[in-house]
């Protein structure tokens, strides 16, 4: 999944950096092209989803839809599960919750442009990449407090690197890319925990 995501930035990065687009190149692409490259991209798996979305079932092994919500109220009720469900759903809600100052912050006052906007989310992706390969080969065996300690220490370090761009010591648009990469990982960390 981050394969594809990160080539589609990558295109949105270089194709759609035009000053119509806030960026600086003279020449890219319109939208309408760039929606057809993407229209093409997954058109082109649509065969092989056909190919193999082709299966028989066994009727002995078909549960009825009454059985399955009946399983599933079952379920809910458990005393764990439920809590599970309801902490899953509400972090959810809360972890979406964003602003739009960052879209605003980075174009006006740091200067990032599209391309530099883009190469920040395929750094992400690789730092998250880079993360979990960490995390699974070194980390599986660490206590999951230690670790989400890290990740809120850390975290809040780094968070007030941004103050420094809000205050405007440096708006440098790399160091505000290394906070945004930062602030991904370890929000990633307090995931993976």
């Amino acid at each position: 999944r981050f394969v594809t995501s990160t080539f589609t930035i990558i295109l949105s990065g270089f194709a759609l950096n035009t000053p119509l687009y806030g960026g600086n190149y003279k020449a890219g692409l319109d939208m309408s092209a760039y929606l057809w490259i993407l229209a093409i991209g997954q058109g082109i798996w649509l065969p092989l989803w056909v190919i193999m979305e082709d299966e028989d079932a066994d009727p002995k092994t078909i549960v009825p839809v009454a059985e399955k919500v009946k399983q599933a109220w079952h379920l809910l009720q458990n005393r764990a599960f439920s809590g599970l469900m309801v902490f899953n759903v509400m972090y959810n809600c809360f972890s979406s919750i964003g602003v739009y100052a960052p879209n605003g912050l980075s174009r006006y006052w740091v200067g990032v442009d599209n391309l530099q906007n883009s190469l920040a989310i395929v750094f992400v992706y690789v730092a998250i990449t880079l993360t979990i390969y960490i995390n699974g080969r070194y980390f599986t065996n660490y206590s999951w407090r230690c670790l989400q300690s890290f990740g809120l220490i850390t975290s809040t370090i780094m968070g007030l690197l941004s103050l420094l761009i809000i205050f405007n010591i440096t708006r440098n648009p790399w160091f505000w890319i290394f906070t945004q990469i930062d602030s991904a990982v370890l929000s990633f960390i307090g995931w993976l925990t």
